[in-house]
């Protein structure tokens, strides 16, 4: 962990500050730790690892909070809700997990997606928590409905493996996404465009 709070009041012209050593350092994980996440509220953090495992984390002092075990391969990738005490998580086992966090303590998977035919690479939430997007070393994103806990869109977005995506949900959802077939590819949810061109016709 480092001690950025200096750097608020430093201009972009400001000549570079080094930093000798972290403010806390502890050995997280057994194996490769691959994401770590802060919580909205900036209370925890969320880690995973290739040692199968999501720790969550008192993010003023490191201090450890609760180990999250139910995936059989490593854990690619970990993310909090925005609009609820809710976790998501994705693995080598081709599924996405479900975390409940009211009580960080004993948190509770309450559900495990699977659709993928290869490792899921990274997980998003997206439609202010409701749904979930996901992509995998199989080349396809998936949109995943919480509350009926099934895929509901599937998209090959890469001839190759997925390795990354991001969302900008500020006026329409757009998605881009990162592949080994070394291209960036957008897209965006026409839902709207389609239902007004069918009232339309």
């Amino acid at each position: 962990m480092w001690d950025v709070v200096p750097f608020a009041d430093i201009s972009p012209l400001d000549d570079p500050i080094e930093i000798e050593q972290s403010k806390l350092t502890i050995q997280g994980h057994k194996k490769h730790i691959n994401v770590v996440r802060y919580s909205p509220n900036d209370k925890m953090i969320a880690s995973c690892s290739q040692d199968k495992t999501v720790k969550l984390w008192n993010a003023s002092d490191l201090k450890p909070i609760t180990v999250l075990q139910a995936h059989r391969k490593n854990v690619w990738d970990v993310t909090f809700s925005s609009h609820s005490r809710m976790l998501a998580t994705c693995s080598g086992d081709k599924s996405v997990k479900v975390w409940q966090i009211d009580d960080a303590k004993k948190p509770k998977c309450v559900a495990t997606l699977e659709g993928h035919s290869e490792q899921v690479s990274r997980v998003l939430w997206i439609n202010f928590g409701q749904q979930l997007l996901s992509v995998s070393l199989d080349g396809t994103l998936k949109v995943w409905n919480l509350m009926k806990q099934a895929c509901v869109f599937t998209r090959k977005q890469h001839e190759g493996k997925v390795w990354c995506i991001d969302v900008n949900e500020t006026q329409a959802l757009r998605l881009l996404s990162g592949g080994d077939d070394s291209s960036l590819k957008m897209c965006y949810d026409a839902t709207k465009e389609i239902e007004k061109k069918q009232n339309e016709e």
